[in-house]
């Protein structure tokens, strides 16, 4: 309902544009110290990985560079992609991994 003299449509009190409510908020900060508390072991878990599974190390690591190295876009005129082929890694002791 809209508070007499302005025209509807117009926000009339609330939380301000753009900022979360309480619950987004609190599972933001739950998320966070989670992700905070297991990063002291991460070190160290993805050393144990590499020794004991360096297939599955390596598939991490290349899953991870997403959230560091800009993606790569293929553009052309003609709307078709210039790379349509399956990717592979051969890691230096012959284990090939499919991406």
């Amino acid at each position: 309902m809209a508070i007499k003299g302005q025209k509807t449509g117009k926000k009339a009190g609330g939380r301000k544009k753009g900022q979360p409510n309480a619950t987004t908020k609190k599972a933001r900060e739950l998320i966070f110290q989670a992700i905070d508390e297991q990063s002291i072991q991460f070190g160290a878990t993805m050393k144990k990985l590499q020794r004991e599974e360096p297939k599955e190390w390596a598939k991490i690591m290349v899953k991870l560079m997403d959230f560091v190295l800009p993606k790569k876009v293929d553009v052309t005129t003609d709307g078709e992609a210039l790379n349509n082929k399956q990717t592979q890694i051969t890691l230096s002791n012959g284990i090939i991994i499919d991406l």
